[in-house]
């Protein structure tokens, strides 16, 4: 059990170390773009002021309105935006009804929890640090009232985690398998949460009352089990070990598991060989830094051409100090000549607000806001509107493949497999035993892509139709009613 805790340290620190460049360039782009996430390489007061590095919001904005439309496209709870279907059998009525069902509840479970305020959350890190991590499970509390508290479904419960808290490891696929996550909690919130087996040290700080909100360090390893035995059911044998480990005194604090790993990993893009993404917000962090800089000397140069500084000679303003208040009096000692007179800067605001509107665009290009706003420069008919909304998904489309097959899918797919194993909608039919299933996606964006096969045909269509009245024979090489 102790060599157990060293390695689990141990290995924590060995990744941690990897990401030491990352921790800086996430740091970077807290400072200069999304300030509250700020704590990466350093902590800070809670309420204090994180903005001293940003000078303007555009980047700021481009990462809302991303986010925004990610949100909308793919997971807006104004629709069902995912679907599930059984994989190698034909589907029955009974069967799609209680699939339908399911989705439906599950839905509704969704809805409830606190899904889309963690999955928001979810996708600004994704589109400023490259790489999100959110984790799934039920919750702890249940109703009494309603059938023995072990055996029914008691909701959801998500938390995205900070980027700075946790650390990952990747299979020969690349594809993340292993979260080490590292946090804090006072002596007192971890005799709550693990009672004496949170060690030693826990303990004698608890019960010294100067030292019962001391904070002690945490890792929380969720791994693959590799050597379990499968015909054991029992948490501890589960597919992904779930283990505590109490860093100050090397000890594990408990050991169980998860059927599916918890916390789901996704990255905005990736490079080879590399286990973190990379994000729209490092594209665009040179063009903001230099934005923050025209904006800065900009100010700067303000206040010296609205209250410019003055030429005065030497003793010629009598009592030797210039007022510039309104309707102040001067009486100054000298000829016409000699009066003061402001000193010229020169400063170009109008090149200022040029260059701040080129490195805007870029800004906002970076962040594919462009793509993503209906232009409404003129009026426009229904059929352009619907076109130019179809062309902004397209646009996003090379963003949403990695989200979906990373983030979305196994996250529905654990949420499903959930409620399924309490039971929550009700026996399945006999049809779907030992059958799996396929998670699909229905949102806008994924009509979107789907429309575009609909279009092509329809274009094939339109360009018989001429051919047809010539050649009413050529229509025999079509299946309109499969079509």
């Amino acid at each position: 059990m102790e060599h157990s805790a060293v390695e689990i340290i141990r290995r924590f620190e060995s990744l941690d170390g990897e990401r030491g460049t990352w921790k800086s360039h996430w740091q970077d782009i807290a400072d200069h773009i999304i300030p509250r996430k700020a704590t990466i390489n350093r902590t800070q007061s809670h309420g204090e002021k994180r903005t001293e590095k940003q000078f303007d919001g555009t980047a700021a904005d481009a990462v809302d309105e991303l986010v925004a439309t990610l949100f909308n496209s793919m997971v807006s709870p104004a629709q069902l935006w995912f679907g599930i279907k059984p994989v190698g059998i034909e589907e029955s009525v009974a069967v799609r009804q209680w699939l339908d069902e399911s989705i439906k509840d599950m839905a509704a479970a969704l809805n409830q929890s606190n899904f889309y305020l963690q999955i928001t959350e979810a996708l600004t890190d994704l589109a400023t640090m490259g790489t999100t991590g959110i984790f799934s499970d039920e919750q702890p509390i249940g109703n009494p009232e309603v059938g023995p508290p072990d055996k029914r479904f008691k909701g959801f419960n998500f938390r995205t985690l900070p980027t700075s808290e946790y650390v990952v490891d990747v299979d020969h696929q690349g594809l993340v398998d292993s979260v080490y996550r590292k946090f804090e909690q006072t002596a007192r919130q971890a005799i709550q949460k693990w009672g004496d087996d949170a060690g030693k040290s826990v303990r004698e700080a608890f019960q010294d009352e100067k030292k019962r909100h001391q904070p002690f360090e945490f890792i929380h390893c969720l791994r693959p089990r590799e050597d379990r035995n499968k015909a054991d059911m029992r948490a501890i044998a589960m597919p992904v070990a779930s283990i505590y480990v109490a860093v100050k005194d090397k000890h594990i604090i408990g050991e169980s598991g998860f059927k599916e790993l918890p916390v789901h990993v996704a990255r905005w893009s990736l490079s080879a060989g590399e286990k973190y993404g990379r994000s729209p917000a490092m594209k665009a962090l040179p063009f903001v830094k230099v934005l923050n800089m025209i904006v800065r000397y900009g100010l700067e140069a303000l206040p010296r051409a609205l209250y410019p500084p003055m030429l005065v000679k030497e003793g010629s303003v009598i009592g030797g100090t210039l007022r510039l208040t309104a309707g102040a009096v001067n009486q100054f000692d000298g000829s016409i000549d000699d009066k003061p007179a402001e000193l010229v800067t020169q400063a170009r605001f109008d090149i200022q607000a040029a260059k701040e509107e080129i490195y805007r665009q870029r800004i906002e290009i970076a962040f594919g806001v462009d793509q993503m706003r209906l232009q409404n420069d003129r009026q426009m008919t229904a059929e352009e509107v619907i076109d130019r909304r179809q062309r902004r998904f397209q646009a996003l489309a090379p963003m949403t493949g990695r989200v979906e097959r990373e983030l979305l899918k196994p996250l529905v797919e654990r949420c499903w497999l959930m409620m399924y194993r309490q039971l929550a909608f009700g026996e399945p039919p006999a049809e779907l035993e030992g059958v799996d299933m396929e998670i699909t996606f229905e949102g806008p964006m994924a009509r979107a892509q789907t429309r575009q096969g609909v279009d092509a045909g329809m274009d094939v269509f339109r360009q018989l139709a001429p051919l047809g009245q010539a050649y009413p024979a050529i229509m025999d090489n079509f299946d309109a009613d499969g079509y």
